[in-house]
């Protein structure tokens, strides 16, 4: 049998190395109807070859339809059936809190996000932070665990609502750190936090950190 690498192997993912890779239309020309396959946790189906995929989702990321698979031969083809066999659900979530400037607005919108859902979940948090917005990781995960089995939530693209570049030109005390903190080097996510809470603490506000 000619051994190439699969030629659906990039829809698996790079990051899995292949086992005895083949290529498709090698599965034809080794005498063989259909194959069915493993390995990979992407469920996938092709003419001639069934990936089942893992029935239990093994890490947060992992989509698609997930179960056994029946497979009914009929003249020659090939009629697949997945059937849910997990006992739990995986849930992987996004939170875009922009917009928002007040928890319970906070609130309403995670309420929506996994309204109707239950198991395991990672949330990642995005979008702008209103100024005026109270937001902590513990009150999160809280309301989450209310719902869920085992929670992780995670920092995504968060963006300071303050206007910077309107702050940097003001000759003020708070217009110096804005300008000191823009040139400090620093990883993106740590000049944030960074810039939040100092602008918070100048404002005068009591709850300095914010997610």
């Amino acid at each position: 049998m000619k051994i190439v690498h699969f030629a659906d192997l990039s829809a698996q993912g790079n990051d899995k190395q292949p086992h005895a890779p083949f290529d498709a239309s090698d599965i034809e020309s080794a005498g063989l109807d259909h194959a069915f396959l493993g390995h990979y946790h992407l469920p996938r189906d092709g003419d001639r070859h069934t990936y089942p995929g893992n029935p239990e989702p093994l890490a947060f990321g992992e989509d698609g339809e997930r179960g056994a698979v029946i497979a009914t031969i009929d003249t020659g083809e090939v009629l697949r059936e997945r059937r849910r066999v997990a006992g739990g659900s995986v849930h992987d979530l996004t939170l875009d809190i922009t917009g928002c400037v007040t928890r319970e607005e906070v609130r309403a919108r995670l309420d929506k996000v996994v309204d109707g859902l239950s198991g395991l979940v990672r949330l990642t948090v995005c979008g702008e932070v209103d100024h005026r917005v109270e937001l902590h990781e513990n009150e999160l995960r809280d309301v989450l665990l209310a719902r869920f089995e085992a929670v992780r939530i995670r920092r995504g693209e968060l963006r300071t609502g303050y206007d910077l570049d309107a702050i940097r030109r003001e000759n003020t005390v708070r217009g110096r750190f804005v300008n000191d903190v823009l040139d400090a080097d620093l990883p993106e996510n740590e000049r944030r936090r960074v810039l939040m809470t100092g602008l918070r603490a100048l404002d005068g506000r009591g709850e300095l950190e914010v997610l």
